[in-house]
C-alpha cells in the first residue's frame, strides 16, 4: 500500500475514533467513513486502536512562548510548544510519545485556539504541526468530552493564573515541566474573569490565589460575611480539572477570598460565577456525591477564613448540604 496513502488512512481513522462514542454501529459507521479495502481500514483502526491506549488522557492550556511536557494517564509524555509568530498567530508543535519513549503514530489530538475547535493527528514520528490563534492553546488528548461549547474561542476558555516562562529559557524539542524557570518570572499574576479578579502569588512548593470582587452588585453590596461566594473550575499543572468554591467577605477593596497552597496553571473563565449561599448549595449537588465531597472537602482545605465558611453553612437552608459543609470544616479545618 503507498505510504502517502497508509498515512491518510491511519488519520481518518484516528479522528473517527475521537469524535465517534462507539455505540452499536460503530463498524458500520467507520466503514463508510474511512475509504480503502476492508483489510487497509482493519490495520489502520488496530493502529489507531493501539495509540489511543497507549497514549492514554491528558489536557492542559499552553500560552504562548510556553513549552510543556505533561505524562498522561497511561504514563506516555505530551510535549506542546508554542511560540509566537506575532500579530496573535502562533506555531504549535506536538509530540507524542509511550512509556518507553516510542514515537506514537495515530494519535488525536483536540485543539482550541481563538477560532475555535480542531483535530490533528501524529505521523509517524509522534509529531504535529499547527497554526492557532490568540493568546493560548488548549490540548486535549483522549475521551474527555467537549472542551467549551462549539465555536467558543480558547480565550474564553481559560485564562492563566501563572505567568508564562519565557521561550528562550527551553530547547523546544526537550523542555520539560520541571525545567528550572527564569528568575526573571514575576511571582505575582493577575487576571479577571466573570467579574472576580484572581491574584496568583507563586511561593515555594504551592501558589496562593486570591479573588477579588470589587465591583459589587447592590445585593452583595450589603451583606455579609458568608451570603455569597465564588464557584470556578481550574486546571492544574498535570492537567487535572478541579472544581472550587470560595465564601466571600467584606474587606477594604471590596468582598475577598482566598485559597492557599494551591497548583492551579488555568482558569476556566466561563465558570466563574458569584452566587448566593442557597444557590451555592444547589449548585455543589448531592452532598453523598462524591464529586461534591470532593470539592467541598478540597475548597474547605485551602480556604484561608473559615469563618466564612462557617457563615455560609449558617445561611444555608438545604438541611443535608449545611450538615455535609459542617463535618467537612470539623474534619478539615485548622483554623477559625
Amino acid at each position: 500500500m503507498n505510504e502517502n496513502y497508509a498515512r491518510a488512512l491511519l488519520q481518518q481513522a484516528a479522528i473517527f475514533l475521537d469524535s465517534d462514542p462507539g455505540s452499536p454501529g460503530f463498524l458500520e459507521r467507520f466503514a463508510a467513513t474511512v475509504g480503502g479495502s476492508p483489510p487497509e481500514a482493519a490495520r489502520a483502526l488496530d493502529t489507531a486502536l493501539t495509540a489511543r491506549n497507549l497514549a492514554g488522557t491528558a489536557r492542559f492550556a499552553v500560552g504562548a512562548g510556553d513549552v510543556r511536557t505533561e505524562t498522561t494517564s497511561s504514563g506516555a509524555h505530551l510535549s506542546v510548544g508554542l511560540l509566537s509568530e506575532g500579530d496573535d498567530h502562533l506555531a504549535a508543535s506536538v509530540r507524542v510519545v509511550d512509556s518507553d519513549r516510542t514515537a506514537l503514530a495515530g494519535v488525536a489530538l483536540r485543539v482550541t485556539d481563538h477560532d475555535g475547535h480542531r483535530a490533528v493527528v501524529t505521523d509517524e514520528a509522534g509529531r504535529a504541526s499547527l497554526r492557532a490563534t490568540g493568546a493560548s492553546v488548549f490540548i486535549q488528548i483522549g475521551d474527555f468530552g467537549e472542551v467549551g461549547g462549539r465555536g467558543e474561542p480558547a480565550g474564553a476558555v481559560v485564562l492563566p493564573l501563572r505567568a508564562a516562562v519565557p521561550a528562550t529559557t527551553y530547547v523546544l524539542a526537550a523542555a520539560d515541566q520541571t525545567a528550572e524557570k527564569s528568575a526573571t518570572e514575576p511571582s505575582r499574576w493577575q487576571t479577571e474573569a466573570g467579574g472576580v479578579q484572581f491574584t496568583c502569588l507563586s511561593r515555594m512548593g504551592g501558589s496562593d490565589l486570591t479573588l477579588l470582587l470589587r465591583e459589587d452588585p447592590p445585593e452583595v453590596a450589603a451583606a455579609a460575611a458568608g451570603t455569597h461566594g465564588v464557584l470556578f473550575r481550574t486546571w492544574g499543572r498535570a492537567g487535572s480539572a478541579r472544581r472550587w468554591i470560595v465564601p466571600l467577605a467584606p474587606g477594604p477593596l471590596g468582598f475577598t477570598g482566598a485559597l492557599y497552597g494551591t497548583d492551579e496553571d488555568w482558569l476556566h473563565e466561563s465558570s466563574v460565577q458569584v452566587y448566593g449561599a442557597d444557590e451555592i448549595a444547589g449548585e455543589l449537588g448531592d452532598p453523598e456525591d462524591d464529586e461534591a465531597g470532593a470539592v467541598l472537602a478540597r475548597s474547605v482545605r485551602h480556604a484561608d477564613a473559615l469563618h466564612a465558611w462557617r457563615a455560609m453553612s449558617n445561611r444555608i437552608t438545604h438541611e443535608r448540604q449545611r450538615a455535609t459543609i459542617r463535618a467537612a470544616l470539623d474534619r478539615h479545618g485548622t483554623s477559625t
